[in-house]
């Protein structure tokens, strides 16, 4: 697995234990907390590009979510696919300062730019989250509260998936984070990872938070 280290002496968490990790440092680069700066952006692809063949990725807290995207940049050459995300936040609200990649953006820009990405399904934010994103991106996004997560199986996901998991979906007892937290079990949202990984052909894992 690869480890993103954005902040210095950053800790691995606890349900890494076990795992064969190689980490890349990005603690020296600037404009990237909650925020990621076209500068910043150019610097981690360039730094990414050497990393080819981990499919596995941790990318430090939540204020890092947007990571994915340069992710979902490298299956340009792969079949369709659909991005399945759990997280308690929709990750689609444009900041209101300026157009920027951002950890509560980058879901935008992955449905803008990804040519490949069929339809997102998002698992976990509450409905009062869900009711402010903008109706023009209903058609390509499915919202599911955390409770109705087992209906994963039951929808129309392609043969090829991306997981994307941000631990804030978990309860505050299972794991602490740095944002306002959901309700589900951390082995539970593992349990649904290892069942999605079996039942689809998985381009790639990444965690955060």
């Amino acid at each position: 697995m690869l480890v993103c280290s954005f902040e210095p002496g950053q800790e691995e968490p606890a349900f890494l234990a076990g795992e064969k990790t190689v980490r890349l440092d990005l603690s020296d680069i600037s404009g990237t907390s909650g925020y990621c700066s076209a500068e910043a952006g150019e610097e981690i692809r360039r730094r990414l590009a050497t990393f080819t063949q981990e499919r596995e990725h941790y990318l430090g807290n939540g204020n890092y979510h947007y990571m994915t995207l340069f992710f979902l940049e490298r299956l340009e050459a792969e079949e369709p696919y659909d991005l399945v995300i759990f997280d308690h936040h929709t990750d689609m609200q444009e900041s209101s300062l300026l157009p920027m990649l951002s950890c509560g953006s980058w879901v935008l820009y992955a449905l803008a730019e990804r040519k490949n990405l069929r339809k997102v399904f998002l698992v976990g934010p509450p409905k009062e989250a869900v009711d402010r994103v903008e109706e023009a991106y209903r058609e390509r996004v499915t919202f599911m509260a955390e409770e109705e997560a087992e209906a994963l199986f039951q929808t129309d996901l392609t043969e090829n998936v991306y997981i994307s998991a941000d631990l804030d979906i978990c309860r505050r007892e299972d794991i602490e984070t740095v944002w306002d937290q959901g309700n589900m079990p951390l082995t539970g949202l593992f349990s649904l990872i290892k069942r999605i990984k079996e039942a689809y052909h998985c381009l790639g894992v990444d965690y955060c938070g």
